[in-house]
């Protein structure tokens, strides 16, 4: 399986999981959680800007420049 395809999905988990918490409040027993799921999300978002620019650098039109 392409763990491309994967990246929305856990993306989506990781927003439920992120809303959940908002609407019950930080806690003690949730902050590690929320802390890895903003880690993850930054690792996504790092992986979506990569991902952009080397669709970008591989497109004809930006080589011929």
């Amino acid at each position: 399986m392409d763990d491309e395809c994967l990246i929305p999905d856990i993306q989506k988990l990781v927003h439920e999981q992120l809303k959940q918490i908002k609407d019950m409040g930080i806690t003690n027993s949730n902050v590690d959680s929320l802390y890895k799921l903003i880690d993850i999300e930054k690792d996504i978002e790092n992986i979506n800007y990569w991902k952009t620019k080397e669709d970008m650098y591989n497109n004809d039109e930006v080589r011929n420049i």
